[in-house]
């Protein structure tokens, strides 16, 4: 994946989703910015367990992420990526993906990006954005994820990466 199309996404998603504080998360900023990595993290792994585990030859979950702001406060942004088997139909793996995640609970919305592929987003219960895309010839399911958006006090700053 080129390095401008994610920055694009990033943008995307903080316009797309604005600044919904979360006031469930821990007071002390530090402890704050650990749990919005953290149900970030799970919703990605819930969201890919959702494909079938035949379907897919390798997942890789990106062990840091970076802060963006939104509003008056951060958002932790971070990923997943399922290689898919050889064979495997990525248009449909995605679509059913997206319909499984539905049927959890999830927000979900279907546009085309730029390029005229297919992107689903999915919004869980805790507000974390999760973008579903492929690459690599439909080899790659790719899932961008958000944070909820969350207050921090006005002279703390987020790690460059976390």
């Amino acid at each position: 994946m080129k390095k401008i199309s994610v920055v694009g996404v990033i943008i995307v998603m903080t316009l797309l989703a604005g600044c919904a504080m979360n006031s469930d998360l821990p007071k002390d900023p530090d402890a704050r910015v650990a749990q919005l990595k953290k149900i970030t993290q799970q919703a990605e792994s819930k969201a890919i367990a959702l494909v079938p585990r035949a379907e897919v030859k390798e997942i890789e979950q990106l062990p840091t992420g970076s802060f963006l702001k939104c509003g008056d406060g951060y958002r932790w942004m971070g990923g997943i990526r399922a290689k898919l088997e050889n064979g495997v139909d990525g248009g449909e793996t995605q679509r059913a993906l997206a319909e499984s995640a539905a049927h959890e609970g999830y927000s979900v919305t279907e546009d085309k990006v730029l390029t005229g592929a297919t992107r689903f987003e999915l919004v869980d219960g805790k507000g974390v954005q999760l973008l579903v895309t492929l690459y690599e010839n439909e080899t790659l399911l790719n899932v961008t994820s958000a944070s909820p958006c969350a207050a921090l006090p006005g002279d703390y700053r987020p790690p460059a990466e976390l």
